[in-house]
């Protein structure tokens, strides 16, 4: 695994981020299958931090089966 890892996501508050790219990614972290220094960069037109971790958390919270913790 790579030491270093970062994604850059554009259209970051869009439903393929939402229903499928965000729960991906939550999954691969709980399954420790990530590098402890990813980094996820999300690009979107009106873009603010605070509404894409809501969008990208509520998002795995509904598509993935592992709990989602706050």
């Amino acid at each position: 695994m790579p030491q270093n890892a970062s994604l850059v996501l554009f259209g970051a508050l869009g439903d393929l981020a939402w229903r499928l790219v965000g729960p991906a990614i939550y999954d691969l972290h709980c399954k420790n299958q990530l590098p402890s220094s990813f980094r996820l960069n999300g690009v979107d037109r009106a873009i603010d931090t605070e509404k894409l971790i809501d969008r990208l958390r509520d998002g795995a919270s509904r598509f993935t089966c592992v709990p989602v913790s706050a």
